[in-house]
């Protein structure tokens, strides 16, 4: 007689628990299980738990109602509790789908994307289209940047199951995160059609309204996803930080005050709270809000929000060093979100060389004597470097009843689309256009700047504020050249630490100001086109300084006002009661230009010179061909306290 295999104790109790688990399942009530699963589904996550406690006194070893209490208490935000349920079920039965997939969302969400992977990838084993695993899978891919994985990931959920609002809001995500906002938002639209209590795909339907400037729209989303989840804290979050950005102070604190409550300590809400006390004055109350608090090890967005913060709030303390310091910072960790490697500098550079190469004294000479005919509505361009002072002459000018302001649309980029669809494509083609060409490209100009500005007309004087335009002057030379050019200027070295200091959403050009020597550089580059411009095309220019409009307003706007061929109004005294009547001023200066005129921003290199040591050379002839004092002369006319800097 052979050997009897002896089984060791704990794989007997184990079977057994095995065997008392499946019967157990077995054994519990279809209609209870039923009652709990449509709890779940209207968000009464407490009457659920407590059905569910009382089958599990019942049925003890019960995965199934264990995995169920793991999941009601992952909706609740209990995690600890959660991810104790799901590894108990997994103990009694390890092929739980339900635990696998609870576990892989917990771990995704602590940012542990390798365990969270692997919990998805053992469920896919054991039910290859398991849509939910798939959500999974895509949702870490996007997490990762991996977007063509999260793609293809979300395109099979809905293959298989193509009614499946998370693969369909999935895909959304894709889209937005590939700035295909349209395609964007009809997923997120059919998502929510099918499963109309969709919080999440409202908030992100809101996310991409708020990027295309639909703010009221956004905040309609926000709220619906609210109404379906009161303590949806992101949701919170965007709608606060909606109303800030909106100038809508009172109304962002009261949405922080109530996430707070969901959730105190919330770092996002905690940042904005900070936000809200500088705005008011109050850098010091600020500063307590973000001075302990713990950054995210795998969120550098949030890092990189947060460092902003504290760079500014110490920027107004006057602690200089430190808000260098965490300027720094905030661009280092912007360059590690896994967007940033989409961009690169070098590509505007090159885009900007190229320009040059085409743009000859010869070619530009040739170009002003053309005399081309004048016909139609010429608008007027105001162009410079970013951080130039751009926002607030718009809004001087917005609130003036002559003009029609559109800011930054994507106008003119859409003739340059156009045009490199022609043969020689972009600047090339310039050469060889047709009048009936010509036509064709000013009426693609005009539509593109009506839908831009609501699918209004516009009306009066357009003015079509765009600062990076300055390096297509020649092309507008060529569409319009009867138009006006206002040429926004401002202290070379202000400008330069300005752009380093802000927090611009990530493309080739704003790639350049990570740090004060590339966005000197990039200075550089950008303003010898547009004077190579200027000295030979015969557009009609007037440059403006930031700090002549800061030091005398009035008359510096009077001469402005005189250049464009409109009468004096008294309304622009007061442009910034019109930009804080405004919902929709979305670039960085949208703080700076709801307060009347300050000098807070003149010579504020002062404070941070000695952080300027490459950038100098460069710079310094822009200072004196711009009119301003030696570099030099003004520092040490500081250390001699002989001169009086306003910060």
């Amino acid at each position: 007689m052979g050997k009897i295999k002896r089984i060791r104790p704990n794989k007997v109790s184990l079977l057994k628990a095995r065997r008392t688990s499946e019967r157990q399942a077995r054994a519990v009530d279809g209609e209870r299980l039923q009652q709990i699963d449509g709890l779940c589904e209207t968000g009464k996550f407490a009457d659920a738990e407590n059905l569910l406690d009382r089958l599990l006194v019942e049925s003890p070893a019960s995965a199934l109602v264990l995995s169920k209490l793991g999941s009601v208490n992952y909706k609740q935000g209990r995690m600890t509790e959660a991810e104790a349920y799901f590894r108990k079920a997994l103990k009694f039965d390890k092929q739980n789908i339900s635990a696998l997939i609870g576990l892989g969302r917990l771990e995704g969400d602590l940012g542990r994307v390798d365990s969270a992977a692997a919990f998805y990838n053992k469920t896919l084993k054991i039910s290859p289209d398991n849509y939910l695993a798939l959500n999974g899978m895509g949702g870490l891919f996007l997490k990762t940047g991996n977007l063509e994985m999260a793609r293809n990931v979300f395109e099979k959920v809905i293959r298989l199951e193509p009614h499946s609002s998370e693969g369909l809001y999935g895909l959304g995500r894709v889209n937005a995160s590939q700035a295909q906002f349209a395609e964007a938002e009809i997923n997120y639209r059919l998502a929510i059609l099918n499963r109309p209590e969709y919080a999440e795909a409202y908030h992100s339907w809101g996310i991409i309204q708020a990027k295309q400037g639909r703010y009221a729209e956004a905040e309609d989303s926000y709220r619906k996803s609210l109404d379906i989840r009161p303590d949806n804290i992101n949701a919170m979050f965007d709608l606060a930080e909606l109303y800030e950005k909106s100038n809508r102070l009172q109304e962002s604190k009261e949405i922080v005050n109530r996430s707070l409550d969901v959730a105190p300590g919330n770092l996002g809400a905690s940042r904005i709270m900070a936000t809200l006390l500088r705005r008011e004055g109050k850098p010091g109350e600020a500063l307590k809000w973000l001075d302990s608090v713990s950054l995210p090890e795998n969120n550098p967005a949030k890092s990189s929000e947060v460092h902003y913060e504290l760079a500014r709030i110490y920027d107004r303390l006057g602690e200089n060093e430190k808000a260098y310091r965490h300027f720094d910072l905030t661009k280092k960790f912007q360059g590690l979100e896994p967007q940033s490697r989409k961009f690169n500098k070098d590509n505007f550079l090159q885009g900007l060389l190229q320009l040059k190469t085409f743009f000859t004294e010869e070619r530009l000479k040739r170009l002003a004597a053309e005399k081309l005919p004048v016909s139609g509505l010429q608008p007027v361009f105001l162009v410079g470097f970013p951080r130039s002072g751009t926002t607030l002459m718009d809004q001087v000018l917005a609130c003036h009843p002559d003009f029609s302001v559109a800011e930054e649309t994507a106008a003119l980029d859409m003739v340059i689309h156009k045009i490199k669809r022609l043969g020689k494509g972009y600047p090339d083609a310039l050469d060889d256009l047709a009048e009936e060409t010509l036509v064709e490209l000013r009426q693609e100009y005009f539509s593109s700047l009506k839908r831009s500005m609501g699918g209004d007309k516009p009306t009066g004087i357009v003015v079509d504020k765009y600062p990076l335009h300055i390096i297509h002057l020649g092309l507008i030379a060529k569409l319009f050249p009867g138009a006006k050019v206002i040429l926004a200027i401002r202290h070379p070295y202000d400008v330069c630490l300005s752009n380093f200091m802000q927090l611009f959403r990530l493309n080739d050009a704003m790639a350049n100001f990570t740090n004060l020597t590339d966005t000197a550089n990039c200075y550089d580059q950008v303003m010898s086109l547009g004077l190579h411009y200027m000295k030979f095309l015969s557009l009609q220019f007037h440059q403006i300084r930031y700090e002549d409009l800061v030091e005398n307003f009035e008359e510096t706007a009077k001469q402005l006002l005189t250049f464009l061929g409109a009468d004096w109004d008294e309304t622009v005294l007061k442009y910034y009661e019109y930009a804080r009547a405004k919902t929709n001023i979305m670039t960085p200066s949208y703080q700076q230009v709801t307060e009347p005129i300050y000098k807070r921003s003149v010579l504020r290199f002062i404070n941070y010179a000695s952080f300027f040591t490459e950038p100098t050379d460069v710079l310094k002839f822009y200072v004196d061909r711009f009119g301003y004092d030696d570099v030099d002369d003004v520092l040490s006319a500081t250390e001699d306290n002989s001169l009086n800097v306003n910060i």
